[in-house]
């Protein structure tokens, strides 16, 4: 059976440092935060190959004290966290700088529920559910950033 698990190990390993995939001219700052280190390297891997600058935190206050100290294009983190969830770390992003807020991609193993899918309405973030292909993370980073680097 291939579970989300063994779809991040193929992954890791067609976007290892030596897939030979060219690099854009200019990169991106995005922040991964996901409890699960497999999830981080894998979407580290996967955007790093795209040309962007990628950093992890392992946990939602990890993410909030990275915030205080650097500016991120796009952050992608996990809705159900231990400590600080996703949503709780939205909360601190939204009420501090709303255009970083409008950054946040979700990302989740859980199947989205009512007040997951209320909020990602509400709110117009978007969520990818694991597994998620590679392609579609990719296709989803691209659209986010552009339509910030669009905002003025």
């Amino acid at each position: 059976m291939l579970n989300w698990q063994n779809q991040a190990q193929v992954a890791l390993q067609e976007y290892g440092p030596d897939s030979g995939r060219t690099k854009p001219v200019s990169a991106n700052q995005i922040l991964v935060v996901d409890d699960e280190p497999m999830i981080q390297r894998l979407i580290g891997r996967v955007l790093s190959t795209e040309g962007h600058s990628v950093d992890s935190a392992g946990d939602g206050e990890t993410a909030w004290r990275m915030l205080q100290g650097k500016h991120y294009d796009c952050i992608i983190m996990d809705w159900k966290m231990p400590g600080l969830t996703g949503r709780e770390l939205y909360r601190l992003i939204e009420d501090s700088d709303r255009d970083m807020a409008n950054k946040c991609l979700f990302i989740s193993g859980h199947a989205a529920n009512s007040e997951v899918e209320g909020f990602i309405t509400h709110n117009r973030n978007q969520i990818l559910l694991k597994p998620f292909p590679i392609e579609q993370l990719k296709t989803v980073v691209g659209i986010l950033l552009e339509a910030n680097q669009a905002r003025p």
